[in-house]
């Protein structure tokens, strides 16, 4: 049988990074998102939303693989 060591001030303080940063990041990505799929072209002739567009999706992209590795470091850390 272990015994269950006390948790000590680092892991807390490790834990309530983890739970502020990753939800932020998550809503970033999805705000970001949210924006890429809400732009509307006035018309064919209108190549600035889409490149708005394209812009909000790729920066999406790059908060999520971003959002992933720190998922997979705080796990890794616990």
């Amino acid at each position: 049988m272990s015994q269950q060591q006390p948790r000590n001030a680092a892991y807390q303080i490790g834990a309530a990074v983890c739970a502020i940063l990753l939800p932020l990041g998550n809503l970033a990505t999805g705000y970001h998102l949210l924006l890429a799929y809400a732009a509307e072209p006035a018309g064919s002739w209108d190549s600035e939303s889409v490149a708005h567009s394209n812009f909000a999706a790729g920066l999406a992209l790059a908060f999520a693989a971003v959002i992933a590795l720190l998922t997979w470091v705080f796990v890794q850390a616990e």
